[in-house]
């Protein structure tokens, strides 16, 4: 298995992961955010920051994470 796993295709393929898998933490929190499906929960949200506001730096937060 350490013969398999030090192979440089394999590691460059792990920290590749490594590297975005922050990035898909924060893109999942905002598609949960945007589409958390409690309809109390919308309509704090559109009360708080405005209709659609909090949508859109939700979208944005998505297109800057997994869109790339």
């Amino acid at each position: 298995a350490a013969k398999i796993g030090g192979q440089r295709h394999l590691v460059a393929i792990r920290d590749g992961f490594i590297t975005t898998m922050p990035l898909m933490i924060l893109g999942s929190f905002a598609v949960l955010i945007n589409n958390f499906p409690i309809p109390a929960y919308q309509k704090f949200m559109n009360n708080l920051f405005g209709e659609g506001t909090w949508q859109a730096f939700g979208g944005n937060v998505w297109n800057g994470t997994f869109a790339i």
